[in-house]
């Protein structure tokens, strides 16, 4: 059995001890991380796609590695719920291209803007410039996310993303979230609208 020497060992691979083996790394000091799951189960937590502009802006100029405290969600109006205050840790940033690896519009080019990957109290979160259903594999991808080895995938889309990832999943929950985008129609306060409007009338 071999040996090896190091500067620092680091007991357990959670978002403290990772962030500390990153930020040793950018000081160039060698270190180990001790872990006794898998690196499959570590990453297998996910993960959902939040459009917030002002905070990608944030989170390129604070670099992977980086922490970031900050409000996400809530933009649109307050009557779909507050914004929720992150203490996040930046893993990833990305110019936001791939190509749609299918089977729905099969290398279809897509361009999200700016993206960063965060890491809020253990579960990952995909921060975009522009606002574009994740409905393909690749959107993922461009993060080092595998939604195949992934136990929660949690997906801010409608219908079309079954395509792909309907053969991934052991059960698809929908959940009709507050939200301007809801289909119960009823729930929303209509002004201007003519009443003899099915289902409104």
């Amino acid at each position: 059995m071999s040996s090896s020497k190091t500067q620092v060992a680091i007991i357990g691979a959670g978002p403290a001890g990772l962030l500390l083996s990153h930020l040793l790394h950018l000081a160039g000091i060698d270190s180990v991380v001790i872990e006794s799951r898998s690196r499959q189960e570590i990453e297998a937590t996910i993960r959902a796609g939040v459009l917030e502009q002002g905070t990608v802006d944030l989170l390129a100029q604070s670099g992977v590695g980086g922490r970031l405290e900050r409000r996400l969600g809530g933009r649109v109006s307050a009557e779909f719920g507050p914004p929720v205050d992150i203490n996040a840790t930046i893993l990833r940033l990305t110019d936001g291209r791939f190509r749609n690896s299918g089977p729905m519009e099969t290398n279809l080019p897509v361009d999200l803007g700016r993206t960063a990957l965060l890491e809020v109290e253990g579960v990952q979160v995909i921060v975009t410039e522009t606002c574009q259903a994740p409905n393909d594999p690749g959107y993922f991808a461009l993060h080092g996310i595998d939604p195949a080895v992934t136990r929660l995938l949690c997906v801010k889309a409608k219908n079309h993303f079954r395509a792909a990832f309907g053969p991934m999943c052991r059960a698809i929950v929908e959940v009709d979230a507050p939200g301007p985008a809801s289909p119960d129609l009823t729930r929303y306060r209509f002004r201007h609208v003519p009443r003899d409007i099915y289902p409104l009338g």
